[in-house]
């Protein structure tokens, strides 16, 4: 690979690979207050801890091919922030970073900067599966790695601190599909409130039910889904906002659909009503359809935790509405 393919490029950003002559930017980047407080626990590095760092990044990109990347919007000289795969608390493969001056932020690079890291990785390097580290108290953080469609996956105290753990398979998403939906409804939309890449999913466990539920959204037969508060909790995820602005995918990850949330409410499974599941849209639309088919889901979910289906579980009704499809659907 030579030196060129290092380089990495998005609509907005060129990443390029931290050289052995720039351990005074290194630096001042990680003693910036903004990034140091989560980066090194508010603590100052040093020259020689940075040049220490350089080297090794050096190393990695000579020997991996993979490292730590300056960030630097296209056109401009200032570099911004880094992004890039390290080694922390003795995991066996590098995880994701991602840090952004603070009059930098708001703007979605770091999300951008971070889902090139990440198509990389998956695309180049063949990574099977990627893990991206943050404190228990960066919400921001937190938010970045679920844009990118990582899931939580664990928490567990590291350095006397409570870090969570968010991860993402090598399949789950195009991301070049994804940003390219995003552009177009911008374009179309360019009043729209929320200007970083919404994060993105697709419905089920299985390839058969999520392609034919994109398919539904696709045609607007479907306009809700039915998710148990069990699981927000035990992934630590947020529960949606009314409007709020989501990337419909098929099981292979290609965009499909832009939904927006339109109402939230909280059901217990067996008050499910017969409207919600016509406006669910799956199968005969029936409640008796709905209940047999969420019934197997609910309890395969749940059966990995040792935790069994309650009839009585609550579950959060999402309304939504669709705003937008791939052109190539029409």
């Amino acid at each position: 690979m030579e030196k060129n393919d290092l380089i990495l490029e998005s609509d907005r950003l060129v990443l390029t690979p931290f050289s052995s002559t720039e351990t005074a930017l290194f630096k001042e980047l990680n003693n910036d207050p903004f990034i140091r407080k989560f980066m090194w626990d508010d603590e100052i590095i040093d020259h020689q801890e940075a040049y220490s760092i350089i080297l090794k990044n050096d190393q990695h990109f000579a020997d991996d091919k993979y490292g730590i990347w300056k960030i630097q919007v296209k056109g401009q000289q200032e570099v911004i922030g880094y992004a890039g795969l390290w080694y922390f608390f003795d995991e066996s493969q590098p995880q994701l970073i991602y840090a952004i001056l603070e009059k930098h932020t708001k703007k979605g690079y770091a999300t951008e900067a971070s889902r090139t890291v990440i198509e990389y990785t998956f695309n180049k390097l063949r990574f099977e599966y990627l893990v991206a580290a943050t404190d228990e108290p960066h919400k921001e953080s937190q938010k970045v790695a679920r844009r990118l469609g990582m899931s939580f996956s664990e928490k567990r105290m590291e350095n006397d601190k409570p870090t969570l753990f968010f991860r993402i398979e090598n399949r789950r998403t195009n991301y070049a599909s994804v940003e390219k939906i995003w552009n177009e409804y911008i374009s179309e939309f360019p009043d729209t409130n929320k200007k970083s890449i919404p994060a993105s999913f697709y419905f089920c466990d299985n390839e058969k039910d999520a392609n034919e539920c994109a398919e539904l959204v696709i045609k607007g037969i479907k306009q809700a889904t039915a998710t148990s508060l069990w699981w927000y909790e035990t992934n630590n995820e947020p529960i949606p906002e009314v409007g709020e602005k989501f990337i419909v995918t098929d099981w292979d990850g290609n965009a499909k659909a832009i939904v927006e949330v339109t109402r939230i409410e909280s059901t217990p499974y067996n008050k499910i009503s017969p409207e919600f599941a016509r406006t669910e849209g799956e199968g005969d639309k029936s409640i008796e359809y709905w209940r047999r088919v969420h019934k197997a889901y609910y309890t395969r979910e749940m059966e990995p935790y040792d935790q069994e289906f309650d009839e009585s579980m609550t579950i959060m009704c999402e309304y939504f509405k669709t705003i937008y499809t791939n052109k190539e659907e029409l």
